[in-house]
């Protein structure tokens, strides 16, 4: 995750802690420049239809991988608040 044009990606561990899982090299380039339907297809906005992308530079938006999921394609991410939805009920005591 060295680059200024990877997107972190991250996951929750076991105790319902935030951690990396890996990055999607080389698609935040041209983010600010796609059409919502463009980063719909490219798969950069949550089901809930939050978009993933950053709107500033100092904006920090998580994008988390679907539980069980990789980094192929089509990429799959969710927002964090949709991934929180998804986690075991015993690792939301330790939000």
């Amino acid at each position: 995750m060295d680059s200024e044009f990877d997107l972190a990606v991250w996951d929750l561990d076991s105790d319902g802690v935030a951690v990396p899982a890996g990055a999607v090299q080389g698609y935040a380039a041209d983010w600010p420049h796609w059409l919502g339907w463009q980063a719909t297809e490219m798969g950069l906005t949550c089901p809930c239809r939050s978009d993933l992308r950053p709107q500033a530079p100092d904006d920090f938006r998580r994008a988390f991988r679907v539980p069980g999921g990789g980094l192929g394609w089509p990429l799959r991410l969710l927002c964090e608040g949709c991934r929180w939805d998804l986690a075991d009920p015993a690792s939301a005591d330790s939000r």
